[in-house]
């Protein structure tokens, strides 16, 4: 089993997460099992809302981090986590 760290930034709270939890998983472990288990602990429309578009949109893929790296620049998806791992969630940002 890993212990992975999650931090859920600003609108991501509303769907019933604390701002920092921290997760057990199985060995080998991705995202993937991050957002099952986000969804289990948080009310229905966080896989609608959240966890389907982050899987669909790769402009939003860069707001996930592991360890202070962008999924999107330097993460593969389907990497195997790590014990200690730290993982963000940001909110996208908007204006001008």
């Amino acid at each position: 089993m890993i212990t992975v760290k999650v931090h859920l930034a600003g609108p991501f709270r509303l769907y019933g997460h604390p701002k920092d939890l921290s997760l057990r998983l199985s060995n080998g472990s991705t995202l993937n099992e991050v957002l099952e288990e986000l969804e289990k602990l948080g009310n229905q429309g966080f896989k609608k809302d959240v966890s389907e578009r982050i899987l669909k949109d790769k402009g939003l893929q860069q707001l996930v981090f592991v360890n202070q790296k962008s999924l999107r620049y330097s993460w593969q998806w389907d990497q195997p986590l790590e014990d200690g791992d730290h993982i963000m969630f940001l909110p996208p940002m908007e204006g001008g």
